[in-house]
């Protein structure tokens, strides 16, 4: 299932962390101070996981990745994540905006915020097929998955699909962990993810590739 956007446990009294007391408005400004606290230190850290794995990769390439990252990219890129799965329509209605930002990391943002609030998402159809051709593999996969997310099944297994066939494996295991969960759904892609299994591989890892089914 879904996690919550937030979630705030009294650990002293709900040791187990099963109340969740994001939503309750007597917290209101224990949110916000713990909000912000995270949001600092996200950036204090310099956290770089908010970066798709694929821009990761090619960081690495060139050594450290955190290393070549900018502070006011990183700055970009949190406060498009934040928006993206906060599930809050006004904050959706800021990130809209950012379908074309210059930043693959952003656009990406973008186009997960439409998975998090499909319901919400509808009219960004058309700027989701035009990410479809994103330079980014990134970006197309996450464009697909809003796109199927969406209702636009169609068009979300056709991007999926060829999000297969890339050069860049972190662009397929993308697509892979997203067709993993769409069930029988997912069946018409099935001979171009068995077409992925080497020659060589053992039982137990085609038996994982076969669970799509």
């Amino acid at each position: 299932k879904e996690k919550p956007s937030e979630e705030l446990y009294d650990v002293d009294a709900d040791p187990y962390n099963i109340n969740n007391l994001a939503m309750n408005p007597a917290y209101d400004s224990v949110m916000k101070r713990l909000r912000k606290a995270n949001h600092d230190w996200l950036l204090k850290t310099r956290d770089i996981g908010f970066l798709p794995e694929t821009t990761l990769y090619a960081l690495a390439q060139k050594g450290a990745p955190a290393a070549q990252v900018d502070y006011a990219r990183l700055v970009n890129v949190i406060e498009a994540a934040e928006l993206a799965t906060s599930r809050v329509p006004a904050d959706f209605r800021k990130l809209s905006t950012r379908f074309d930002d210059a930043d693959p990391a952003v656009r990406n943002w973008a186009a997960t915020g439409c998975s998090t609030m499909p319901l919400a998402s509808g009219k960004y159809i058309p700027r989701l097929k035009k990410l479809l051709n994103d330079s980014d593999g990134a970006v197309r996969t996450a464009a697909a998955e809003a796109l199927y997310r969406i209702g636009d099944k169609s068009s979300g297994l056709k991007g999926l699909a060829a999000a297969l066939d890339d050069p860049n494996v972190f662009v397929r295991v993308q697509a892979l962990n997203v067709l993993q969960y769409l069930g029988e759904d997912a069946l018409p892609v099935k001979e171009r993810i068995q077409k992925l299994i080497p020659a060589s591989s053992n039982p137990g890892q085609e038996g994982m590739i076969y669970d799509v089914r």
